[in-house]
């Protein structure tokens, strides 16, 4: 879904949202570590 959200020329636009606004996504795991290691380490090589 981050990867959609990423390719669209104007995210705000598209959920509505307000040039104020900000998108957020957040890596949420059972552990802090975990979340790092499977949600954020995965996302910096794929980005």
């Amino acid at each position: 879904m981050m990867y959609r959200v990423m390719c669209l020329k104007n995210p705000l636009e598209y959920f509505n949202l307000k040039p104020t606004e900000k998108l957020a996504f957040a890596f949420m795991n059972i552990t802090k570590d975990l979340a790092y290691d499977i949600g954020v380490s995965k996302f910096q090589e794929t980005v």
